[in-house]
């Protein structure tokens, strides 16, 4: 008798233990590194053991991806499909299940995942390799805290939120929206709800339909037409308006751009939604968000006085696909780039003495966002002939030539 009690008291024992163990897990706070490439959030992850895998942090798309050459590599078999809004095209895709995803110290199981046919647009922006995307496996599963003056991303159930001003957030297919705000002057302003997405390197991006209903075209100060750098819509024409500021709940900002884009499918085509709220106004705040109580909290970081930074060269430029050469795509009416002679297909050697190599690349396209009044000394590829070339940064518009099809 005094045996079978024994090892009732030990199985006793045993779950004590387990719940015990329950509830510090459940207060456990987890951390996850992450780096800023030209303001791309960048986390470093294992799956199912593999080496380590860049994989972009991003809010904006509700399930995670990963390119079909990784996938391949590290052995993720497709077990189903689903269908994905992806670069303005629905598709169905491949899917995949991972068992085990470890990023820093936290580990996710058996997580569904996309397997679509590369990052390529972000690998030339970034200089890595790309991955792949993850954000809301993490969103949906713990408040998550993004505190972008550690460049640290803490996740658990006991984040917190002392000194954080509290927003409500709204969910939708699986994602979630904020209000803001947009000032034309200091009279007139429209307020709608944003997607929030960290994986936008803008500041704030409209829905062609939104903007051209309330003509914020015509309402915006000035504007010049170009190619988004964004990496989610990099190919997609678009404007970029000049306005007098945004604001997020009290905190405004003056004297922004905003990106009209011009998506004739997908996301930025719907007639439902105003647009999306990105990591250049983000990032000057430390963030939690807990999905679980439609809640975000926000406190301003560091960065929360640093000046917009918008282009003020008129060059868009990025690495070639294999990363080698950083190459001029597009040039700009009435900008400082094309005054200066510069040409589409020149490729970059350096800027200020900077070579712009892989390594380099994001340092590069920041140069290209200089404060107004600072000279850039390129030194270009044209033909095999090596060129110098002297811009004036400065904020330019082409207004004049710019039309807008109704």
């Amino acid at each position: 008798m005094n045996r079978v009690k024994t090892i009732f008291t030990y199985i006793a024992l045993i779950f004590t233990s387990l719940s015990q163990a329950g509830c510090k897990a459940s207060d456990s706070i987890y951390t996850i590194p992450f780096a800023l490439y030209d303001d791309i959030a960048v986390v470093k992850l294992r799956i199912n053991g593999s080496d380590t895998l860049n994989f972009v942090f991003d809010s904006g798309t509700t399930t995670s991806l990963i390119d079909s050459v990784t996938a391949e590599r590290i052995g993720l078999i497709s077990d189903d499909s689903q269908g994905l809004l992806l670069n303005n095209d629905y598709l169905e895709m491949p899917m995949a299940t991972i068992k085990t995803i470890k990023t820093g110290n936290l580990v996710l199981i058996n997580r569904p995942v996309i397997i679509q046919k590369s990052f390529e647009n972000y690998n030339r922006i970034t200089g890595i390799p790309i991955s792949g995307i993850i954000g809301m496996d993490i969103f949906n599963k713990y408040p998550t805290l993004m505190n972008f003056d550690k460049l640290q991303i803490l996740v658990g159930n006991a984040i917190d939120t002392t000194g954080y001003k509290e927003l409500n957030v709204k969910m939708h297919n699986d994602l979630f929206y904020v209000d803001a705000s947009i000032f034309m002057s200091k009279r007139d302003s429209l307020q709608n709800r944003f997607l929030f997405d960290t994986g936008d390197m803008t500041a704030l991006s409209l829905a062609e339909p939104f903007w051209r209903k309330n003509d914020l075209l015509t309402k915006s100060k000035s504007y010049y037409s170009g190619i988004n750098r964004s990496s989610s819509a990099l190919t997609s024409p678009t404007y970029f308006g000049s306005f007098d500021g945004v604001s997020l709940d009290d905190y405004r900002f003056g004297d922004i751009y905003l990106n009209l884009t011009s998506a004739k499918r997908g996301f930025f085509s719907n007639d439902s939604v105003a647009g999306t709220i990105g990591i250049d106004i983000l990032k000057r705040f430390n963030i939690i968000i807990n999905l679980r109580d439609e809640k975000l909290y926000i406190k301003p970081n560091s960065k929360f006085n640093e000046p917009y930074r918008i282009n003020t060269t008129g060059l868009r430029a990025r690495l070639n696909p294999d990363l080698s050469q950083c190459v001029i795509e597009a040039v700009l009416q009435y900008s400082p780039a094309e005054q200066s002679g510069l040409q589409v297909g020149d490729i970059i050697v350096s800027i200020n003495g900077i070579v712009a190599t892989s390594r380099n690349i994001p340092k590069i396209r920041q140069l290209l966002r200089s404060i107004p009044g600072t000279e850039l000394q390129l030194t270009v590829n044209r033909n095999n002939q090596i060129l110098q070339f002297l811009v004036n940064c400065n904020t330019f518009s082409d207004t004049k030539k710019a039309t807008v099809n109704n």
